[in-house]
């Protein structure tokens, strides 16, 4: 039997298992273009902004954040994140590539 006592503050903080964007985002970039992308300190706010702008632009679609960001590096120029006006177009892309249903088109 355990005797109560003083319990431990519960830690709260960002799990462990929180995927690192910026380690997924440069391991699908070239050699060369990864040294671009090693260099920018912002990398993981900026990932973590751009899957956020796609989710708002497209928020009926589910990818995961990881699959979004390794079609985006698969696409980055010079290891650079492309603007957050096209993270919704993205995507969509990303959906309607692998066959997703809820890439459905919308009528305007």
């Amino acid at each position: 039997m355990r005797l109560a006592g003083p319990r431990r503050p519960r830690r709260i903080g960002p799990s462990r298992m929180e995927t690192s964007l910026s380690l997924v985002f440069l391991s699908d970039l070239s050699s060369d273009a990864r040294k671009i992308g090693e260099d920018d300190p912002m990398l993981e706010s900026k990932l973590r902004a751009y899957v956020e702008a796609a989710r708002a632009a497209q928020a009926g679609i589910a990818v995961r954040d990881d699959a979004l960001v390794r079609y985006l590096a698969t696409r980055s120029i010079d290891g650079r994140v492309a603007p957050l006006e096209y993270a919704g177009d993205l995507l969509l892309a990303l959906a309607c590539s692998r066959g997703s249903a809820s890439a459905k088109p919308t009528a305007a």
